[in-house]
């Protein structure tokens, strides 16, 4: 069993906020596969996961491994809610539901009592649309490359059930041909302007970049725990013209699989962003790699090879048997172990 304790220090704060996700037992089983899913180099079954993500022979049976996936009841949004709150302390741009119950800014009683962390209750998005007491005004923004002119209204209210009580912005906008629907975006930086906003949503090519990586480097397509088998006793129905879509069982381990995968994805950017150095790793990789003289950021690929470093560093430090060997030669098995893969 993969305890915290046993862990990075570095990692260890990341991976216990995830702990309200899940039952004991089962945060034991994603902490295990989390780990391993970062650890594993090559193609990502959940059989190399488990092995990669024990430094000994697994004490553990491999089967409640499995069963995380498929019959474990924890779900996907309770996790992509922990990864929210873990981007809030940087700048964040999204969408914004039409309907989001918005609040205005709490005014504190005078007197006694707990202080209030929201305001009055503001109009939503769609309600403010279709209200003629704030004015639409037109702006000229540059988007995809074009001069768009659209019309906007914003505000400065409370997300609650989303950001909490941190301040955000609203952008509502609307085409003035009406092609496009009326849409309501949001950022955590409350001083950024609204050009600044709507720019930075329409930069969301590097949403494209993160499918690439995680199916690259991830894994993402490579488990293969989704499929079912029919029950022997079960006859076989009789195949009818045109498409037959299969039953919905195994549809829980490929939603959990999806999820563990960009929970990874996602636990290797915030490690780098707060533990990260990025001068060390371009200057390892251009001195690596002399043909890469041009490169001034890391790639994903670096990032994960500097996460790995990290856990396996810790590995071998850990471990009895490193006790009797030199410090040169444990600071170079990480190296060894990421040229192997």
């Amino acid at each position: 069993m993969l305890d915290i304790a046993a862990l990075p220090l570095s990692m260890q704060p990341l991976l216990f906020a995830f702990s309200c996700c899940f039952t004991k037992p089962s945060y034991q089983n994603f902490l295990t596969l989390v780990l391993g899913w970062i650890a594993c180099q090559g193609c990502h079954s959940i059989s190399r996961v488990i092995q990669a993500a024990y430094s000994s022979p697994a004490s553990k049976h491999h089967a409640p491994l499995y069963r995380f996936f498929s019959h474990s009841r924890w779900t996907s949004d309770a996790l992509g809610h922990v990864l929210f709150h873990l981007l809030l302390p940087f700048m964040f741009v999204g969408p914004m539901s039409m309907d989001a119950a918005l609040y205005d800014l709490p005014i504190q009683p005078s007197g006694r009592g707990r202080k209030r962390l929201k305001g009055n209750r503001l109009p939503s998005p769609a309600n403010l649309a279709n209200t003629r007491a704030v004015p639409w005004t037109e702006r000229n923004v540059s988007l995809y490359g074009k001069s768009t002119t659209i019309l906007v209204k914003s505000q400065r209210c409370l997300w609650y059930t989303v950001t909490g009580i941190k301040l955000i912005r609203m952008v509502l906008t609307r085409d003035p041909k009406g092609r496009i629907d009326d849409r309501a975006y949001f950022c955590t930086d409350p001083d950024r302007s609204i050009k600044q906003i709507l720019k930075l949503f329409a930069c969301r090519w590097k949403i494209e970049v993160a499918f690439r990586n995680a199916k690259q480097f991830m894994g993402l397509e490579d488990p293969q725990n989704g499929w079912w088998r029919r029950d022997p006793e079960d006859p076989a129905p009789s195949k009818k013209p045109g498409p037959n879509p299969h039953p919905s069982k195994g549809q829980a381990g490929i939603i959990h699989t999806f999820s563990m995968v960009l929970t990874a994805y996602a636990m290797t950017i915030f490690w780098y962003l707060h533990h990260g150095n990025y001068e060390k790793d371009v200057q390892r990789v251009r001195t690596e790699a002399p043909w890469y003289r041009h490169k001034q950021t890391p790639s994903f690929m670096d990032r994960i090879a500097s996460v790995r470093r990290e856990l396996w560093a810790h590995r071998i430090s850990s471990h009895p048997v490193a006790n009797r060997l030199p410090q040169k030669t444990i600071d170079l098995v990480p190296h060894w172990l990421l040229a192997a893969a």
